[in-house]
């Protein structure tokens, strides 16, 4: 009887501490398959050290805005989910900076400096970096050897060989869906341009050499007459058929062309093609993925923010990754913390010195208000398709830019006072 009166008692003692242990809930867009495994590695790891609870689910990009907007409006919000600029504005984001000061400052030594411009704006800082996007250039190995020729290290280089490529019968693949975000903005970079101010108030697209970067890139596809297909899928399948013989695209389609049996051996990468310079090649591209916070109506903010700091650490980092890609045929994480990048064992050393490259050449743009790529997406689509005059384009996407930029100072007023 005593017995069992004991372990009552300590089945009580142990159900109190299970029912008052911090619990919080993360939304992260990562596949089921890969939140299995965190899952795990947070119950082992985390939970097992901290008494912290962690209900981790995946979500989708196709809803991710949605969903999120739906969970703040019906007080329903994670503790950490989907982060951005715009979300934190509004005032759904903890400032990370104003919060947890000096731990912030270390929490974001864990991601690069090219990662940093794009997690705050104004001093205001929203958002963390967990899993990173960074651009590549994919070529078929057997193709270009039997043309003879090597993956072009410059644009220029590429201008020169193109001919020959086309008039062997084949052709190479930029994006052409979202080019301002994917394929049109390191023709700007790598000549010292940018399409905005440094504090993201100023539309540049009015600047000669952002004109200058806008007719070299349209005419790869008004002259050289480059596929202008939208779907991802559609690209690939023209590497993969053997039509295209290069392939500029992000880190996401290692993966993928590891999967394709029929190309063992037969491709490789390169780094991303860049404009010569005082003697040196320049090949800044873009740098994306999905940033994280930590949601003003989180009840556990602390518990919350000592998540991230395991979640985003080197070691945490590394471990995800290899155990992803050693559980999981041909999946890929490419981890946003560079001190994570060494202890990769998923990745052959040679391919993961060009991701390596690649992510130190990347940059995300500069942090502003509204959605600003449309205009220059159209700018650019209207110069191809209808061969209108580039200065007049890129004026009207300019003015258009500058409207959108007003608008959204005023609106956000409303949230905060802006640091203008």
């Amino acid at each position: 009887m005593k017995r069992q009166y004991l372990l009552i008692v300590l089945f009580l003692i142990l159900a109190s501490k299970a029912l008052s242990a911090p619990k919080i809930k993360v939304w992260l867009l990562l596949y089921n398959e890969h939140v299995k495994i965190l899952k795990n590695m947070a119950e082992d790891q985390f939970t097992a050290k901290t008494g912290i609870i962690v209900d981790i689910e995946p979500i989708n990009w196709s809803d991710v805005v949605s969903k999120s907007l739906l969970a703040v409006a019906g007080g329903d919000s994670p503790d950490i989910g989907y982060a951005s600029i715009d979300f934190g504005l509004r005032g759904a984001l903890l400032d990370l900076k104003a919060e947890f000061g000096e731990r912030y400052d270390k929490l974001a030594q864990n991601w690069t400096a090219g990662a940093s411009l794009g997690s705050g704006y104004e001093g205001r800082y929203y958002g963390a970096w967990h899993l990173i996007n960074c651009f590549i250039q994919y070529y078929r190995l057997d193709l270009l050897q039997k043309l003879a020729l090597t993956p072009p290290q410059t644009w220029e280089e590429l201008y020169n060989v193109l001919p020959k490529i086309q008039a062997a019968g084949y052709t190479i693949n930029l994006a052409w869906e979202n080019m301002a975000t994917h394929s049109f903005l390191p023709f700007v970079w790598q000549r010292g341009g940018d399409i905005l101010s440094s504090n993201g108030l100023e539309s540049r697209l009015n600047e000669l050499v952002v004109e200058k970067a806008f007719n070299e890139y349209t005419d790869l596809y008004r002259f050289y007459k480059l596929p202008q297909d939208s779907e991802w899928k559609t690209s690939f399948n023209y590497f993969l058929n053997g039509e295209s013989v290069l392939l500029f695209d992000g880190d996401w389609t290692y993966g993928n062309l590891c999967s394709q049996q029929s190309l063992n051996g037969r491709w490789s990468m390169a780094k991303f093609p860049g404009h010569l310079v005082d003697g040196k090649i320049v090949r800044k591209t873009p740098l994306g993925g999905p940033m994280i916070g930590i949601y003003k109506g989180s009840k556990q903010k602390e518990a919350a923010f000592q998540f991230l700091e395991w979640f985003l650490d080197s070691k945490t980092q590394a471990d995800l990754s290899n155990q992803i890609m050693f559980t999981i045929d041909w999946a890929t994480y490419y981890p946003a913390n560079p001190k994570a990048i060494p202890l990769l064992k998923g990745y052959p050393q040679d391919k993961l010195k060009f991701l390596q490259e690649a992510l130190e050449d990347s940059r995300t743009n500069i942090p502003h208000l509204g959605s600003l790529n449309r205009y220059i997406d159209n700018a650019i689509k209207t110069r191809v398709l209808l061969g209108k005059d580039s200065q007049e384009l890129l004026a009207k996407a300019h003015k258009e830019m500058q409207n959108e930029i007003e608008r959204k100072r005023i609106e956000y007023r409303r949230y905060i006072q802006p640091r203008i």
